[in-house]
């Protein structure tokens, strides 16, 4: 909990708001919501807001009690520690708070209340590369940024912070994948400005690898202020500060990338050499050094290496892959990155190596990560390759033909789900020919846990979409406008149209294409109908097709399904097959829902989706009743058709909740209904299960309140005070449909389940059948 305070006259006012929120609205509204004890008065109060602005409550409340004792606590609290100590019931409740380092001065920071024992002082937070962190000397030791985004605490504040008790100092990582990684020291300080807040460290533990501790006893540097051993500035090189050593193994303030990019030789030379392990010696004649790595590196300022590290630069210029260069050069080993190869021992080519997945030394042919790059491309562009070897591209037909004639090659695919999972497939050779035998793909054996989707492929040629090499009337490289070996427009294409979600295959292109994809008995006719598809879309069937024996029946039968369970029933191989389909909640009239037909065995119509916020859900009385948004993205099903879903049968609703740190728990309800129009969507739930805590119980029997029409229990209304609709109770235990926040904010004002005590990154509400 975070605390706004003043005094007046000879009373106190303590108002609890969640971290980050901005405090607005009626005070009394929010009064209803604490345990507190509290009273109305007459007179008036400036309240000084610990958190970001200053608030003038100008109605006047008292707290009572306890409270009021917590307040004077609080004003004394040196740091992030002794505010959990003095209250600790900020345990695990991580947020701004208002701290006094020298006892005079406040100071805004963010405290972990939550991890490894909680109250950690947040000194420094890198998230987003929102600040600029190439500051002066000044600047630093006054500290910059948000407390409740990227900053550095200042290092007058920490020096303040670490020279009367003993510290220690943890620091969190996250690479790009995901992965979380800590170090953890025993001892921590920093010195005063005189002695240029020079680094204590010591003790170290962890998971991260100790690279901290080499810089124990150095002072700090700027891009003004140069306290480091090197001849040339590191903070300047490195475009930081830090306590600088050689460069260092370590700099947390320097600059923000947006991906997982390696360290790359450039900049300063000498400084770049000083960092080495290599015998160097400067020179006065020139020498041009082709880099192994991603450029070509002139060394102007004339370096020469020496012994055997100049037997490993000569090496690396005649390696034809990167199985060889970690073969050549052992210490390659588990260093990814850009790489320069010879494929034809005369022309070089930079690729991506990995170095690390399974045994390192994989030539990367392939990247696919964000849809930068187009890959829709010609026969030429193709055969020459394009892309940027630190980001998405393809190698080049021509050379992945020169890399895999001469000797025998394995192919890895490592695929990922949006969803995060990963999966591969593996094969014990692979090869494809040459232009003039148009690069058919020769594939081996399959292992792995993705499935086999390339080895229908075998023997196949490639095509791009001015050269048509499948066996298909219709051109697959058009179709899906990629390139690939297809065969019946292929089980797989890697180099197809990138989505930014996870999207099903749906009912569109080619007909014929499709149908021959199918494992489906059709016959071409003069004839034509119009087929009504379960999927995404309705698809005239232009070039007239008729689907015989049981297939016919399938659609029909889809046809009038209400709900995903039906239709899972009715079609069984719909399973596991998410993605949106047609129901009919009026047995008439069409609606297009997402159908999870995976989770807790599936059958499950989605009638409320949130992931990223870009769809608004402060809607009126009649939006809310007809529903809005996409079914295949953001989207609020309908009061009018979660009734008629509801209202006949039994259900049961489920809650999937995540967030932004992954986790994912979930709510579920055995019994859910929505009333009619004229009982105002009354909801009525119960029988919970689950691990995110019960928090829609609480709103059983409530009527559902838009921003132009409140039906809530308060004389406020609880839709406009946080700008959504929903069944309020007295505003708050969940807000599912409240504003979307970009990060884990403690709110009353956002995608709200109370028992998660923070915003939301997704949360989805789905009814089935109940069996």
């Amino acid at each position: 909990m975070f605390f706004i305070f003043g005094l007046v006259d000879c009373f106190v006012l303590v108002i609890a708001v969640e971290p980050h929120s901005k405090i607005k609205g009626n005070v009394e509204s929010l009064l209803e919501l604490t345990p507190w004890n509290w009273k109305h008065l007459n007179t008036s109060i400036k309240v000084d807001s610990p958190i970001t602005v200053d608030v003038a409550l100008t109605s006047h409340y008292k707290l009572t009690g306890k409270h009021l004792h917590k307040f004077f606590k609080l004003r004394t609290q040196t740091d992030c520690a002794s505010i959990l100590k003095a209250i600790p019931n900020t345990k695990e409740r991580d947020g701004v708070y208002t701290i006094y380092p020298d006892m005079k001065t406040r100071k805004l920071v963010y405290c972990d209340m939550t991890t490894d024992g909680g109250g950690w002082t947040v000194i420094l937070n890198r998230m987003d590369g929102s600040v600029d962190f190439y500051r002066s000397w000044q600047t630093y030791k006054e500290g910059f940024g948000k407390a409740d985004g990227e900053y550095w605490l200042g290092n007058e504040d920490i020096h303040l912070l670490t020279t009367r008790t003993k510290n220690e100092l943890r620091i969190d990582l996250q690479k790009f994948s995901g992965e979380k990684a800590y170090a953890k020291y025993s001892n921590f300080s920093i010195g005063s400005d005189s002695e240029k807040y020079k680094i204590a460290i010591a003790g170290y533990s962890g998971n991260a690898g100790d690279s901290l501790s080499d810089n124990n006893g150095l002072k700090f540097s700027t891009k003004d202020q140069d306290n480091d051993a090197m001849v040339k500035s590191c903070a300047v090189v490195h475009q930081g500060a830090w306590w600088f050593g050689a460069c260092s193994r370590s700099n947390l303030n320097g600059l923000y990338q947006k991906s997982a990019v390696k360290w790359t030789w450039k900049g300063d030379v000498e400084s770049l050499l000083k960092l080495t392990p290599w015998n160097w010696k400067h020179l006065n004649t020139s020498i041009k050094v082709d880099s192994p790595i991603t450029v070509d590196v002139a060394l102007t300022s004339h370096y020469k290496l020496t012994g055997k590290h100049l037997n490993k630069f000569f090496k690396l210029q005649t390696q034809t892959d990167c199985a060889s260069i970690l073969k050549a050069i052992p210490n390659t080993k588990e260093r990814d990155g850009v790489y320069t190869i010879y494929p034809d021992m005369k022309t070089r080519k930079l690729v991506y190596c990995d170095m690390t997945t399974d045994g390192g030394g994989w030539t990367v042919i392939l990247n696919r990560i964000n849809g930068s790059v187009d890959f829709y491309r010609s026969w030429q562009t193709y055969k020459e390759g394009f892309g940027k070897a630190d980001g998405e591209y393809w190698l080049g037909n021509e050379d992945i033909h020169l890399l895999t004639t001469r000797t025998k090659n394995e192919l890895r695919i490592d695929l990922q789900k949006f969803s995060g999972e990963k999966a591969y497939a593996k094969y014990s050779n692979f090869s494809i020919g040459s232009e003039s035998e148009k690069y058919t793909i020769a594939i081996g054996r399959y292992s792995g846990n993705a499935g086999d989707s390339l080895s229908d492929n075998n023997g196949l040629k490639f095509s791009t979409k001015d050269q048509d090499n499948d066996s298909m009337v219709k051109s697959c490289a058009a179709v899906h406008q990629g390139a690939w070996w297809f065969g019946a427009c292929s089980r797989s294409n890697l180099n197809g149209l990138y989505q930014k979600s996870a999207v099903k295959w749906t009912w569109k292109d080619s007909v014929e294409s499709l149908l021959m994809k199918s494992s489906w008995t059709w016959k071409h006719l003069n004839s034509s109908f119009k087929v009504e598809s379960p999927v995404t879309v309705d698809v005239t069937l232009t070039s007239h097709y008729r689907l015989t024996g049981k297939h016919l029946n399938k659609i029909l039968r889809l046809k009038k399904q209400k709900d995903c369970a039906s239709i899972l029933k009715t079609i069984p191989n719909t399973k596991g097959r998410d993605g949106v389909y047609t129901i009919y909640p009026d047995m008439k009239t069409k609606k297009l829902v997402y159908c999870d037909m995976t989770t807790d065995g599936g059958g499950w119509t989605v009638i409320l989706n949130r992931m990223d916020g870009s769809v608004d859900f402060y809607r009126s009385w009649q939006t809310y009743k007809e529903g809005f948004g996409k079914a295949d993205g953001e989207y609020w099903l309908g009061n009018e058709d979660i009734h008629l879903l509801t209202s006949k049968t039994k259900n049961e609703l489920r809650v999937d909740l995540q967030r932004f740190s992954g986790e994912k728990p979930y709510a579920k309800y055995s019994k859910f209904s929505v009333g009619s129009e004229s009982e105002k969507y009354k909801l009525t739930v119960g029988g919970y299960s689950g691990n995110a805590g019960n928090s829609l119980s609480y709103h059983n029997g409530m009527k559902f309140s838009t921003k132009d029409q409140d039906n809530d229990t308060l004389d406020k209304s609880c839709a406009v005070e946080h700008q959504a609709g929903g069944w309020f109770f007295d505003c708050f235990n969940n807000n599912l449909n409240g504003l979307y926040h970009k990060s884990a904010v403690k709110t009353w004002n956002g995608v709200i389940w109370y028992h998660v005590t923070v915003s939301l990154k997704s949360a989805r509400m789905m009814i089935r059948t109940s069996v």
